[in-house]
């Protein structure tokens, strides 16, 4: 009997593969570089700080917290369901600034997702809040950057972004705002420099992916590649 011919297997060409990687090098890289990690800025337990001076019902009344930060979302996506958990929380205790931060990002997320800029100002309300019960709070000057720069107010997100590195120079967040700032005005040497000390801080999928956008800017795809293998 004759053996059947088998037909040999299609193996991918370098080429092929290498447009691939670069392709994933760019998405990774652009997604990333746009759009930071807002896990990076939420307040761990050591930055708690519960503040004095303001009362329960001073807090609540604020006019940034009653027109914006507590608004009422009318949706029941996931966004919306953070932002009520977020809301109570903050009606619960609200002298904490972390957790007007975390509903802060919340209201970032939602504008995202919903593609609606006018939500970054309940964003913002959150951060202002934030920062008359603990001024100079870090985080809360990361998120009002954060702010800025998806309103695309590149200069003032670099300088929020400092000030909240002269509280905690080695804030990874407020690294990356900057390095996303500067890339966005064309100043390439000095978001990479914003990069870099992002990486010694924090060398995780935010920071490698943008130094690998970076790289790939100037050309250097094996660089580029490289600095993606090493973010997985």
């Amino acid at each position: 009997m004759r053996k059947k011919r088998t037909k040999p297997k299609k193996q991918n060409s370098p080429l092929v593969v290498g447009l691939v990687c670069l392709g994933l090098v760019f998405g990774a890289g652009m997604y990333f570089t746009r759009k930071p990690i807002a896990k990076e800025s939420l307040p761990s337990k050591s930055q708690t700080i519960t503040p004095t001076g303001l009362t329960d019902e001073d807090i609540l009344n604020l006019p940034e917290a009653k027109r914006f930060a507590l608004a009422k979302p009318l949706n029941r996506g996931i966004a919306d369901i953070r932002i009520r958990r977020y809301q109570k929380s903050v009606k619960k205790n609200p002298k904490k600034p972390d957790n007007w931060v975390l509903l802060g990002h919340s209201w970032v997320r939602k504008a995202r997702w919903t593609n609606d800029e006018g939500y970054y100002f309940f964003a913002d309300a959150c951060a202002k809040v934030a920062l008359k019960i603990v001024p100079d709070f870090g985080p809360a000057l990361n998120l009002r950057a954060l702010v800025l720069f998806n309103s695309h107010e590149f200069d003032k997100a670099i300088q929020m972004a400092k000030k909240a590195i002269t509280e905690d120079d080695k804030d990874p967040m407020a690294w990356g705002t900057i390095s996303d700032a500067y890339l966005e005005q064309g100043k390439y040497k000095q978001a990479e420099t914003a990069v870099q000390k992002m990486m010694d801080i924090k060398p995780n999928l935010p920071s490698y992916s943008r130094a690998s956008y970076l790289l790939w800017l100037r050309g250097e795809l094996k660089g580029a590649a490289k600095s993606m293998e090493e973010a997985f």
